[in-house]
């Protein structure tokens, strides 16, 4: 489950993913594609602001 990723508003279909991971992307959008991105610790106090 990965809706603790998304925005309050946001919404995710499984369509939506398939889309994005077999989309060919530029050098550029994998570089700033946020699985490249660590996840940060839900536990820790400034969650909210470390997400987005």
């Amino acid at each position: 489950d990965i809706s603790h990723l998304l925005k309050k508003d946001e919404v995710l279909t499984d369509e939506m993913l398939k889309v994005e991971y077999t989309t060919p992307k530029t050098i550029l959008k994998k570089r700033l594609h946020p699985s490249f991105m660590s996840i940060p610790d839900l536990k820790s106090s400034n969650f909210e602001d470390k997400l987005y």
